[in-house]
């Protein structure tokens, strides 16, 4: 007789956290306000965002898995929300007023510093990795169909035959697969 199956009716999804790196951006990793602890911890909040979509561990599951005290995981969270870079909120009994748990999510100062290190590094790769006799050609206009390239590229063609030279790499690559076209 066969053994049965247990199905897992539970629409949360189980996370014992991170196994393989943590999401720590650099303006988080190098913020003086922020103590090593806290940085770790904010770094296991995003990438538990960042794979189930919410963050669901108590301070317990925290506090056990970061080695610190629960009251000591508490005073980072609310160091973390005092600067913005998480909101808390706290889902209460109705009748008891009792909290019976949280969401933790983004805050608004990550998702300002966010975007400023996100333009700094277009607008740096921009500048330090474009020699100034290049031009740039997107790509992405042309892409869509068998495999990830139209066979319609003439336009592409004509721009790489025109005068921009490319040599090696990916690149080239996609021009070869483009002619054949």
């Amino acid at each position: 007789m066969s053994k049965s199956k247990v199905i897992n009716m539970n629409p949360t999804p189980s996370f014992d956290g991170v196994k393989y790196f943590l999401n720590i951006p650099a303006f988080v990793a190098h913020d003086s306000r922020l103590k090593d602890p806290e940085k770790l911890l904010f770094g296991e909040i995003l990438s538990m965002l960042n794979t189930t979509g919410k963050f669901f561990m108590n301070n317990q599951a925290i506090s056990i898995r970061m080695s610190k005290s629960v009251v000591a995981i508490q005073r980072y969270l609310s160091d973390l929300e005092s600067i913005g870079y998480i909101k808390r909120s706290f889902v209460l009994d109705e009748d008891t007023k009792v909290v019976t748990g949280r969401f933790i999510q983004l805050g608004d100062e990550y998702f300002r510093q966010y975007e400023q290190m996100k333009q700094s590094f277009e607008k740096e790769t921009l500048v330090n990795e474009i020699p100034d006799n290049s031009s740039v050609v997107s790509l992405s206009d042309y892409t869509n169909t068998r495999g990830g390239i139209k066979s319609d590229m003439g336009g592409v063609s004509n721009l790489i035959r025109g005068g921009i030279k490319i040599e090696g790499g990916v690149v080239s690559e996609m021009i070869r697969i483009i002619e054949q076209h």
